[in-house]
């Protein structure tokens, strides 16, 4: 959509399983599409979605760790990214004086 206003020019369809509440989408080196990571289930993995409107494309297959964030370098060669788990350990004190 023109920053003006206006009609909207592109709808670009991302994988069904997008967690809009902690995706990130960031412009591809090369500009001609939007690099947007998901979560499915307690994962996350980097999808190239084509500004053509061709389908979406998947970068990366982590299977075991959390994709926490990425980026590209300034030069686009190299795609940088941090993964690791969530530690979910609960602890009850009682009687504590």
């Amino acid at each position: 959509m023109p920053i003006e206003g206006g009609e909207l020019e592109l709808t670009l369809a991302g994988p069904a399983h997008t967690s809009t509440g902690s995706s990130v989408l960031r412009w591809a080196p090369d500009g001609e599409a939007l690099i947007l990571n998901t979560a499915q289930g307690d994962r996350g993995n980097l999808w190239r979605l084509p500004l053509d409107g061709s389908e979406p494309e998947r970068l990366t297959n982590f299977t075991d760790e959390n994709l926490f964030w990425f980026e590209y370098s300034p030069d686009g060669e190299t795609l940088v990214v941090s993964t690791g788990r969530f530690l979910r350990d609960a602890l009850l004190i009682q009687g504590f004086r």
